[in-house]
């Protein structure tokens, strides 16, 4: 005697699926992996590699482009300060020996 399994119904669309339409697992791990026709693509880390390069960049174009802005108005008449008493004061507040007097900073 032949058995025979009995046709399945077509999913119903927003319904809940069975047990035999669930996808298999996949088991990857959050973020590290791309599963693309049955087969692990291990383009994260190379992603991940091209993004920090990418801030890097990024960090040191926005600080060269600080320093030149603070050199800028440092040598303007708008804001005049001299930079070698700021870095002396700063020294001083990492070595412990500060005073909060700003009769320092003027010229």
């Amino acid at each position: 005697m032949m058995t025979t399994k009995a046709p399945t119904a077509a999913p119903v669309p927003g319904a809940s699926p069975t047990s035999d339409q669930r996808p298999a697992p996949l088991h990857l791990p959050a973020g590290s992996s791309c599963y693309f026709k049955f087969r692990y693509i291990q383009i994260s880390l190379l992603l991940m590699e091209l993004q920090i390069k990418l801030i890097e960049l990024k960090h040191s174009t926005m600080a060269q482009l600080l320093g030149e802005v603070i050199l800028q108005i440092a040598d303007g008449p708008i804001l005049p300060f001299n930079a070698l008493d700021i870095a002396l004061e700063v020294q001083n507040s990492l070595k412990g020996n500060f005073s909060l007097s700003y009769s320092n900073f003027s010229k």
